[in-house]
Formats: C-alpha cells, sequence, structure tokens
C-alpha cells in the first residue's frame, strides 16, 4: 500500500487535496454474511449461497 502526501485523500479518481473535496460525510461499507440469512431472505444478485467466499485459483 502506498503512503499519501500530508493533505491528500485517495478517491476512485486518484490522489484529491482535502480542501478540493468540500464537505464529506463518514460512512463504511459493511458487508454482513449469514447462512441463515441468505437461506430465509436471497439476494437476488446473490448467485452462490457464500457469496463472500473467493474461487479457488487452482
Amino acid at each position: 500500500m502506498s503512503r499519501l502526501a500530508a493533505g491528500l485523500v485517495e478517491t476512485v479518481t486518484g490522489a484529491v487535496p482535502g480542501e478540493q473535496l468540500g464537505t464529506t460525510l463518514v460512512h463504511e461499507h459493511l458487508f454482513v454474511g449469514d447462512p441463515q440469512l441468505a437461506r430465509d431472505l436471497p439476494h437476488p444478485e446473490w448467485r452462490s449461497p457464500r457469496p463472500w467466499t473467493r474461487p479457488s485459483t487452482s
């Protein structure tokens, strides 16, 4: 992981000086995996019963 210079914020379009961001909202992206939830309330985008597992590379 690279280190940013002081005052820079990493965005999807690259590093941006913090003062150019304006007002931002603090938030988290969480993913909760629960076998019972997947069984009882499956999400239409989930094709696998355990979508959080990575496929084997072998």
